[in-house]
């Protein structure tokens, strides 16, 4: 859970893996962009725009007869903006115990959209192939399958299994 007010954002720390982060909503990100960061709002609305579009694609690739089916389904726009921030790993005890900095899982929404900064380590796990490196692409955005999605889809699509990989983690 985080929180936060018109000046200021609560930034948590991960109980089991090393990373930094907040979560904002609609509402939060509003508040935060007009006191401190004016660009948030505009990002979150960009992204939540991103997002409705991906999701009429994936409608039209499946041949569904509404484009808007999967979009339309997200109605409450109750979508999140989590900024996250993975330090060195140097000497990280959750690294040196699992070899990853975020241990394999994937997203329990429908699409989660990453922007990444060029440092590798996201990793997506392919069956039969194992895990492979994302590459990181400037200005591109990086779309995860959500555990959602693969159930409005009826397994289709299924959810991207995925990690932060550390200096040692197995392939």
């Amino acid at each position: 859970s985080s929180s936060s007010s018109s000046s200021s954002v609560e930034v948590l720390t991960h109980p089991t893996d090393p990373k930094r982060y907040a979560m904002l909503s609609r509402r939060d990100a509003r508040d935060v962009s007009s006191s401190s960061f004016p660009a948030l709002a505009e990002y979150f609305d960009a992204m939540e725009r991103a997002k409705v579009s991906i999701l009429r694609c994936i409608a039209v690739g499946l041949g569904m007869a509404n484009p808007s089916a999967l979009s339309d389904l997200h109605s409450e726009r109750n979508s999140s903006l989590r900024l996250l921030r993975y330090p060195a790993a140097a000497n990280d005890d959750e690294c040196d115990r699992t070899g990853n900095r975020c241990k394999e899982h994937s997203d329990y929404g429908s699409v989660t959209l990453l922007l990444t900064d060029g440092v590798s380590g996201l990793e997506a796990y392919r069956d039969g192939v194992g895990w492979r490196p994302v590459p990181h692409s400037s200005g591109s955005i990086i779309v995860n399958a959500g555990s959602l999605l693969e159930m409005w889809t009826g397994g289709e699509i299924p959810a991207t299994l995925h990690r932060v990989a550390g200096p040692a983690s197995a392939g």
